[in-house]
């Protein structure tokens, strides 16, 4: 699914000045739009992955921003899994 009316880059943007210290994982399942990912990633997204990925991955991120968020860079923070 495509954003209509903004691109995924744009949307990152428009959410980083609403909640500049919000931490945003970028996504895309459509290759042509891997310099839109890369920029973000540079400006400051926490990460940028492809479509399909793993569920495994997507918890592995949050949990690491979860213990960013707590301060903690180094310690893991286990998500109850349903």
């Amino acid at each position: 699914m495509k954003l209509p009316g903004i691109s995924g880059y744009e949307a990152y943007k428009k959410l980083k000045d609403i909640k500049p210290d919000a931490e945003i994982v970028a996504m895309t399942g459509y290759y042509e739009y891997e310099k839109e990912l890369e920029k973000a990633c540079k400006e400051g997204a926490f990460n940028g992955i492809h479509k399909p990925f793993e569920v495994k991955l997507i918890i592995e991120l949050i949990e690491k921003i979860a213990a960013k968020k707590a301060g903690k860079k180094n310690m893991i923070v286990h998500i109850g899994r349903v």
